[in-house]
């Protein structure tokens, strides 16, 4: 039946622990000794134990050198070519960004040939990669499978979930994100397993400077995960801190499909600075853009788009959703249906995707218009009014989620990023280390946005601090960026 019998380890009972679960186990056969393992379960103390003990989670907020990685790459081919930001591209970048950094790679087994002769191409690439074939296929998200840090002695873990999952509402098993830990141990990674369920982009490790305090923040899905497997809301939090060897569990709402689509943390000398989501601000720059290729591509005249961004310069935002929605509507082949032709407009050159940018382009428009109109001027139109109304819901949620990171102590810093799946240009989703911040970066039509972010997080970080993009458009497109593809690995 699945019952998660392996989680009474984290009580306290005041009969024997095997005992107890053996008659769990008993209930699956023989319904009869239910009632007394029922006495017994009320029993028992919450007191959990880390799976690996004397374990802490590596910080993700700057304080150590990424001198290894751990990645996942779907193929041995890029998307387009060179530049795509996909994930041989994205990797390719990451091997020049941190020349010395040892990198783990799986990958599986029919990619092998073409991904080894990619790989060659690495500085350094024959001392410094290992690459491990895996019979099932493997997705790009190396973040989401496992969580590394130390033991009591130091010495490198990798903490993986009960399972690999994917979904926000559920946990769907993922057989070859699951299986690869057995690869990661031959290969002379130590693998230890968690009775929790999580994914990784929804844990962020933070060590608070000169505290030395270390908070875990946890998006709440996975306190609901947890919940589905018999814990309280309490109970999967505290068994949070205590297997990642945190002082202290912050839980967060699920603004965003995970938690570093919406913040990275930076810890400063004397400050924690929380580098948060600005969808609006995002939407405006992203707007902006889509005029510009509206009038290159004879869509808009040269003068209305002047008029467009004046009114959008100037805060007259109902003037200029208004023509560009009037140019849209002209440009339209059926409702909500534009040609190839048209979404062509909106790509700046090779491997920027006209089609998508129009996507982003068109969420930008939604967004503005649900946050600058307000319930009282939505359509009639149910449908489109729910869809519309998420929008409010989302921002009422990240509202809620700076609200926490301010009473946890930390400085808001609002960087212009669009925290979406699939539609999204995130800049946040990024990677600390002691001298530098990888950036993820969009590029093309979108370049601007990727210069504004890179601005506020420039001017928010100490000067010896080197913020360096790297371009990912298409791993954007498929609902991730930086941090989800990489996973930072501490070494002896």
């Amino acid at each position: 039946m699945g019952l998660p019998i392996d989680l009474v380890a984290g009580f306290s009972p005041r009969s024997d622990p095997a005992e107890v679960i053996c008659r769990a186990g008993e209930v699956v056969r023989a319904a009869p000794t239910s009632h007394r393992l029922r006495r017994d379960l009320e029993k028992l103390a919450f007191q959990p134990a880390a799976s690996c003990d004397g374990f802490r989670a590596a910080a993700d907020s700057g304080q150590e050198p990424i001198r290894a990685v751990r990645v996942q790459a779907t193929s041995g081919a890029y998307w387009t070519g060179p530049g795509d930001g996909g994930c041989l591209d994205l990797l390719a970048q990451l091997a020049d960004a941190i020349p010395q950094a040892r990198i783990m790679a799986s990958v599986e087994r029919r990619h092998l040939n073409a991904f080894e002769a990619r790989a060659a191409g690495w500085a350094n690439a024959r001392s410094r990669a290992t690459i491990i074939a895996e019979n099932l296929p493997v997705a790009q998200w190396a973040q989401d499978n496992g969580k590394s840090g130390r033991d009591r002695q130091g010495e490198p873990v990798l903490v993986v979930p009960r399972y690999a999952s994917r979904g926000e509402l559920g946990a769907v098993f993922v057989p070859g994100e699951t299986f690869l830990a057995d690869g990661l141990a031959a290969a002379g990674v130590r693998v230890v397993q968690s009775p929790l369920l999580f994914q990784g982009g929804n844990i962020i490790v933070v060590e608070e400077g000169q505290s030395g305090r270390c908070t875990i923040l946890v998006g709440e899905a996975e306190i609901w995960r947890n919940t589905a497997l018999g814990l309280s809301k309490d109970q999967a939090a505290e068994w949070f801190r205590v297997e990642f060897g945190a002082d202290r569990c912050i839980v967060l709402p699920a603004a965003s499909f995970h938690l570093d689509f919406e913040v990275t943390i930076r810890t400063m000398p004397t400050r924690v600075v929380a580098f948060v989501a600005d969808a609006p601000a995002a939407a405006r720059i992203i707007l902006e853009c889509g005029i510009s290729a509206m009038a290159s591509g004879g869509t808009m005249s040269v003068a209305e788009a002047d008029r467009a961004r004046g009114h959008l310069a100037g805060g007259r935002l109902r003037e200029c959703l208004s023509r560009v929605a009037i140019a849209l509507g002209g440009a339209a082949i059926g409702p909500g249906r534009f040609s190839e032709a048209f979404a062509a407009q909106f790509s700046a050159g090779p491997g920027d995707h006209g089609p998508s940018n129009l996507y982003r382009v068109l969420l930008a428009l939604d967004l503005l218009s649900a946050l600058h109109g307000g319930p009282g001027e939505y359509p009639t139109d149910p449908n489109v009014r729910a869809y519309l109304e998420t929008f409010a819901h989302q921002e009422a949620d990240r509202r809620l989620l700076h609200r926490r990171l301010k009473d946890a102590g930390y400085e808001i810093v609002l960087t212009p990023s669009l925290a979406e799946p699939f539609r999204g240009i995130n800049a946040i989703n990024g990677l600390h280390s002691p001298s530098s911040f990888l950036m993820p970066a969009y590029g093309g039509l979108f370049a601007p946005l990727d210069a504004a972010a890179g601005a506020v997080i420039r001017a928010a970080l100490s000067s010896d601090v080197r913020v360096q993009e790297i371009a990912c458009a298409e791993t954007q497109r498929r609902s991730g960026a930086l941090r989800c593809a990489i996973s930072v690995f501490p070494t002896a």
